[in-house]
């Protein structure tokens, strides 16, 4: 979670935390950084979710673990040689995933990809549960909490502006660090490119109808 003194932020993994986080004066990065509102709340302060098209989502996630060695990678039984649409299918159905110790107590891979079979539903679908509904990611039906909303972060300066006119934040180094993401950004490959038809199938099944209701009911900013 990202706290400043009149709202925090849920930090969802590859959706632009990190850019708010070094944008803004006075952010506070709690420990651990990636649990959502089961975890951390309830809140006496506005409270906002970050949310990624799922499509984009799964190619920041793979180009960021191949990049970085993520242990993601190895949990998801990704590899080097694994082709763009191989490597999208694991990391949506998690069908290659296996146990591997990582640090981080928090949250397990095991029980990660287990809940993803048991509700079938794709890590996308998994990650936005796991951060945003009220029971922490178990159920695939359950609620995202009512009292947030959710950033997309398509106009990431739009959206920086809201937030600091809103609560009076200044920024910092804000040039810099959208000058970063924008070099970043340019080296993945386009989701056009990358989800045919067969792929948008998969992606349909795990994740894009699994949520629908679920998001319905949550302001989307």
């Amino acid at each position: 979670m990202i706290e400043f003194d009149n709202f925090c932020i849920l930090h969802m993994p590859r959706c632009g935390g990190s850019f708010i986080r070094d944008s803004i004066q006075g952010s506070q990065q709690n420990e651990p950084g990636h649990e959502g509102w089961d975890y951390h709340g309830p809140f006496e302060k506005d409270v906002y979710g970050l949310i990624r098209e799922p499509q984009s989502w799964y190619l920041s996630l793979h180009a960021y673990s191949m990049a970085n060695n993520l242990v993601w990678k190895q949990v998801f039984g990704i590899d080097d040689d694994d082709g763009i649409h191989t490597a999208m299918r694991k990391w949506i159905t998690g069908s290659h995933a296996v146990d591997v110790e990582v640090d981080v107590p928090q949250i397990k891979p095991q029980n990660i990809y287990r809940q993803m079979r048991d509700m079938n539903i794709g890590f996308w679908s998994w990650w936005v549960l796991h951060m945003y509904g009220i029971g922490g990611g178990r159920v695939r039906d359950e609620k995202l909490a009512e009292d947030m909303k959710l950033l997309w972060l398509n106009n990431r300066k739009k959206d920086l502006s809201m937030l600091t006119e809103k609560y009076g934040c200044k920024t910092r180094n804000a040039l810099n660090s959208a000058v970063a993401y924008s070099k970043n950004a340019s080296q993945h490959q386009d989701p056009v490119d990358v989800f045919d038809r067969g792929l948008m199938r998969v992606l349909s099944e795990y994740d894009a109808v699994t949520l629908s209701r679920a998001l319905l009911h949550t302001p989307i900013l």
